[in-house]
C-alpha cells in the first residue's frame, strides 16, 4: 500500500514539475506569485515523498539508496532556488537556463530511480 502511495506521490511530483516548466516557458511578471506557490507546493510534495519513501523502502540497503537519491534531487533544487530567487529569475540568462536544466535532470533521475525500484524485479 505504501509503495502505491509513493508511486502516486511521484506521479503528482512529475505533474507539478511539468506545470512549473510550462510556467517557465511563458514567464511574465504576473507569474511570480504562481512560481512562489509552485515552490511551496513542491516542498510539501517532497516532504510527503520523504515520509513515504522511508516506509516504502523497508530494506535497509534500498532505504539508504532512496535517501541518497532523494538528497541529490533536493540538493539540486535547493541550489537552484538559492541561486535564483523568484524575483531574480531571468529566463534568457544562460546561467539560469543551465541551473534549470541541472535541476530538471536531477528530478528526472530521482523519479526514474523510484519508479524502477518500486516496479522493478
Amino acid at each position: 500500500m505504501t509503495k502505491a502511495k509513493l508511486l502516486e506521490a511521484i506521479n503528482l511530483l512529475e505533474a507539478t514539475l511539468a506545470n512549473a516548466a510550462n510556467l517557465g516557458n511563458t514567464w511574465l511578471v504576473d507569474h511570480r506569485r504562481d512560481a512562489i506557490q509552485l515552490r511551496r507546493l513542491l516542498a510539501a510534495q517532497n516532504s510527503e515523498i520523504a515520509r513515504l519513501g522511508e516506509e516504502a523502502f523497508d530494506n535497509p540497503s534500498h532505504q539508504a539508496q532512496f535517501r541518497n537519491q532523494f538528497a541529490k534531487m533536493r540538493s539540486a533544487t535547493a541550489l537552484h532556488q538559492a541561486s535564483w530567487p523568484v524575483v531574480s529569475i531571468d529566463t534568457k540568462n544562460p546561467e539560469y537556463l543551465a541551473s534549470v536544466k541541472s535541476t530538471r535532470d536531477a528530478n528526472k533521475q530521482f523519479i526514474a530511480w523510484v519508479r524502477q525500484h518500486l516496479t522493478g524485479p
